[in-house]
């Protein structure tokens, strides 16, 4: 007897998937992916840094990706602070993803011994799915042939329909992007709003570049963006050229882009007399022993006036 695909197979295998498949876009797409990260940090927090500093050490909360640490001594913060990226790493590498970015320390409000028999509490709220959610799951994990695993893959995946149920019931939403749930107040989840966000950098970039004369406000209303993405974007392009002007030289390409960046003036007002007052003060602003950061956006800001 020969086998081959039939309609009905065929039909079957576009509505199913790999449970690699399912599961990868299981654990993506829980709205509560940060929380469990974070409940992971803080259960296993003296696996990740060592007994030593985990009995004087404890992260307190994460804000954004921030984390805040309480020391029960001044010596220990000032210590673990040359150990920043040490412990970023260690943490981020336990997570298997960049949930922390910076470290900071705040003053305990308790006893590192408290919180220790704190941390055993209950875990939150398991909501039950429903008979159909179940029921949803078996075109997922219909290819796994050992049985302990497909129930437990079916029960997984429940779960996280009945969580999705459950945050629906609350007002949360898709992203307008992805299929991630977002609270009622947001219109894209973390990371397509990330993606945005640099998608919107490159935009000001690219247009700064074609025109750099524009005024920030200009760039600003056009691209729909906020005014602190055009003014980094244009910092950075003006540290980009004039780390490519050499002292003296005031007629190259490079040197007219840096003006008209710098000045927020068209190609036909650079004048010889303009370009050279221009440039000497622009590197007096940028490249003084003496200046900061916000200096140097100052300094822009005037210049777009």
């Amino acid at each position: 007897m020969k086998y081959g695909k039939t309609a009905e197979n065929s039909a079957r295998a576009k509505q199913t998937e790999r449970i690699t498949e399912a599961l990868s876009r299981f654990v993506d797409s829980l709205a509560q992916k940060k929380s469990y990260q974070i409940q992971l940090l803080i259960y296993y927090w003296q696996e990740i840094v060592g007994p030593s500093i985990a009995g004087h050490v404890r992260p307190v909360r994460m804000d954004f990706r921030t984390l805040f640490l309480a020391a029960d001594a001044p010596v220990w913060a000032n210590e673990l602070r040359y150990m920043e990226r040490e412990l970023i790493d260690k943490i981020n590498a336990f997570v298997c993803e960049e949930l922390v970015s910076e470290i900071r320390f705040c003053p305990p409000r308790e006893k590192i011994s408290d919180w220790r028999r704190e941390k055993e509490e209950l875990p939150p709220e398991i909501i039950q799915p429903k008979k159909e959610e179940y029921e949803k799951t078996s075109s997922f994990v219909s290819e796994i042939e050992n049985d302990a695993l497909r129930t437990a893959a079916s029960r997984a995946l429940a779960q996280n329909f009945a969580r999705r149920r459950s945050l629906r019931e609350e007002g949360w939403h898709t992203c307008a992007c992805c299929d991630r749930l977002v609270p009622a107040k947001d219109t894209y989840c973390a990371f397509c709003g990330q993606k945005k966000k640099e998608e919107k950098e490159k935009d000001v970039r690219r247009l700064l570049l074609r025109e750099p004369w524009l005024h920030g406000y200009e760039v600003s209303r056009i691209l729909d963006c906020p005014p602190e993405f055009v003014l980094r974007e244009r910092v950075s392009l003006l540290r980009m050229f004039l780390s490519r002007v050499r002292q003296g030289d005031e007629t190259s390409e490079d040197a007219k882009r840096l003006v008209m960046l710098f000045a927020s003036v068209r190609p036909e007002d650079l004048t010889e007399q303009f370009m050279k007052k221009s440039l000497q003060r622009l590197r007096f602003d940028l490249l003084s022993e003496h200046g900061t950061k916000e200096g140097n956006k100052k300094a822009v800001r005037k210049s777009g006036e």
